[in-house]
């Protein structure tokens, strides 16, 4: 589900950590929406066009690129905030995960691969 801007709660200072995580995944929605469009839209057509599909994921990845800083840096910060333990168990979690998609099993996943 794409959110907007309006769906965003604005109310008080204290949600600055949250609005600004809405605020990135709706940028990141947009961005790979952008992609998708694009992307359906040349299998819709008869002929693809490899420039304007290559100026989208330009464009969109310029966009990324521009974010990473920021990314680094809430991650470092978040990281510092974790105790030895809460790490241990994001990094179980996390090879997990890769081991389920290294398999391919995204079945749990999203309603299943299909869907």
């Amino acid at each position: 589900m794409l959110l907007s801007l309006r769906q965003i709660d604005w109310g008080s200072a204290t949600n600055n950590r949250k609005k600004s995580r809405q605020l990135q995944k709706i940028c990141l929605q947009k961005i790979r929406q952008t992609i998708n469009d694009e992307i359906l839209s040349q299998m819709k057509s008869e002929t693809a066009d490899a420039e304007k599909l290559e100026a989208v994921l330009t464009g969109s990845f310029e966009q990324l690129r521009a974010k990473l800083p920021k990314f680094a840096n809430s991650f470092a910060k978040f990281h510092a905030t974790l105790t030895p333990e809460q790490r241990a168990k994001i990094v179980d979690k996390m090879e997990k995960r890769r081991k389920r998609s290294e398999k391919g099993d995204w079945s749990r996943h999203r309603g299943g691969l299909w869907h």
